[in-house]
């Protein structure tokens, strides 16, 4: 019974083409593993919205609402005259741990202008804003105090509430973003 040789040459071509796929499987995973690690992460939001939580001393709190606006949005300032829906607006559940103290602070200050609707003043917030508010913690024990922030974002026109939660745990103050998103 005498072997059928395979040519040198079709193994040396069937080495080759399994080395060159292997390459470029491998640099193909490295190119998605790259692109993956380097894309931003797109919001589909037309703004971005922070919070932050900085010790002033025992018991005072300062928190810090970071609202980034996308491109030509805006909302209106809780500093408006008038009774206008959907201006920036947030407030914690009724508790006896954490107490709002002094006036809510908003930096840059907004700008006031003329409510088409109304005829009458408004102050709106049309660039990144910062607010803050300083808080009193009123007791010594661990606690879990929530809220919502509320606005309109306009020009889309759709009434925002971001929930969130205080707490402290051992000592360990938190401020987080609780997701109101229904599966």
């Amino acid at each position: 019974m005498r072997r059928t040789a395979i040519p040198e040459y079709f193994l040396l071509l069937l080495c080759f083409t399994f080395i060159t796929s292997c390459s470029e499987q491998k640099e193909s995973n490295e190119t998605n593993k790259h692109a993956n690690y380097f894309d931003p992460i797109i919001n589909e939001e037309p703004y971005n919205l922070q919070l932050k939580l900085d010790k002033l001393e025992d018991g005072v709190l300062v928190m810090n609402i970071v609202l980034e606006l996308g491109e030509d949005c805006f909302t209106i300032s809780p500093h408006s005259e008038g009774d206008y829906t959907g201006k920036f607006h947030f407030a914690f559940e009724d508790n006896q741990m954490l107490k709002m103290s002094d006036s809510l602070i908003e930096s840059p200050p907004s700008v006031e202008g003329i409510d088409p609707w109304e005829g009458g003043p408004v102050r709106y917030v049309k660039e990144n804003t910062t607010y803050t508010q300083k808080l009193i913690i009123t007791e010594e024990e661990d606690f879990e105090v929530s809220g919502i922030i509320q606005f309109t974002i306009e020009p889309r026109c759709t009434f925002e509430e971001i929930p969130f939660l205080i707490s402290r745990k051992s000592g360990e103050l938190r401020i987080e973003k609780i997701s109101n998103k229904k599966c």
